[in-house]
């Protein structure tokens, strides 16, 4: 259900209550579907994803996990096939 998923970055409140979870996967279709999916068993996961975590960290407390879905990997992979496009329409190659 979820796969194999990189964490992009990770935005932590001042308080360290609450931390937005932003992550990727590199699979070469990405439907919207697979998407909610990967973030919907991330989210049943987080209890078990905290507790790993406060056995590792030595905080007081261990913020609560929210997901979301990092679409700059995309945004960048597009952006490169303009370039690579634009690059071609300029030498006729």
């Amino acid at each position: 259900r979820v796969g194999m998923v990189t964490v992009s970055h990770v935005e932590v409140t001042s308080d360290l209550r609450y931390a937005k979870v932003y992550i990727t996967r590199l699979n070469e279709t990405e439907s919207e579907e697979d998407v909610k999916e990967c973030i919907a068993g991330l989210t049943n996961a987080a209890g078990f994803l905290k507790r790993g975590i406060a056995k590792r960290v030595e905080i007081r407390t261990v913020p609560e996990l929210k997901f979301y879905y990092d679409k700059s990997l995309e945004h960048g992979f597009h952006m490169d096939e303009l370039i690579a496009k634009a690059n071609k329409d300029i030498t006729g190659s």
